[in-house]
């Protein structure tokens, strides 16, 4: 850890590591469950000189500031929210959002840009990942697939999933996806989903 002569000599530098760090967890939300011990450490050792009269009061206005910034997207059409944070997984393209899924398919043209995208990244299936990160912080997914059978199996496969819980809870099916859920289970990212794709892949007929 640099010495705070570092940090006084560049204050641009803790604050942006003071701002990483309080994004990323969610302000030590008890609820995501992300930080570390080391987190905790250097954000108090920031904190210990950084110049503001309420340390808790301005962790508080960071996190509204950067969460704002970082789920305002709705200058963003669902072409370019479907590209701008995903990873693929065999033939599943798993997207993931800073807004709930629900509120992605609002969007205009969906279906069309989920298909084109499925068809560039050869890709069969979709299981897309929404995060509201505010006041009520709230996960959902849904499972968009070219053959309605594997989105059957795969809805079936991840509910059932042990290693590490979900907690899904199935809603009406939001158009165009074939299965809806809400995920009772704020720490699951979608790092957590990839054991169980890479099974699911493994043992598909």
């Amino acid at each position: 850890m640099p010495n705070k002569q570092f940090f006084a000599d560049y204050p641009q530098c803790g604050d942006m590591l003071h701002c990483t760090i309080i994004l990323d967890t969610i302000n030590f939300c008890k609820e995501i469950n992300k930080a570390t011990a080391l987190d905790q450490e250097v954000v108090e050792y920031l904190e210990s000189f950084i110049n503001v009269e309420n340390c808790d009061v301005e962790r508080i206005r960071k996190l509204e500031c950067l969460t704002n910034a970082k789920t305002d997207v709705s200058t963003l059409t669902a072409a370019q929210l479907l590209r701008k944070d995903v990873k693929v997984f065999g033939d599943i393209l798993v997207p993931s959002f800073p807004i709930l899924v629900k509120d992605f398919f609002q969007k205009d043209n969906v279906e069309v840009d989920l298909l084109n995208t499925l068809e560039q990244r050869n890709c069969g299936t979709a299981v897309l990942l929404g995060m509201d990160l505010g006041v009520g912080r709230t996960r959902d997914v849904a499972i968009y697939a070219k053959e309605t059978e594997v989105a059957d199996q795969l809805a079936t496969f991840l509910e059932r999933w042990k290693e590490s819980s979900f907690q899904l809870t199935r809603a009406p099916p939001t158009p165009p996806a074939q299965y809806y859920f809400k995920q009772n289970n704020m720490n699951a990212t979608r790092k957590l989903y990839i054991p169980a794709f890479n099974e699911f892949m493994k043992n598909r007929p």
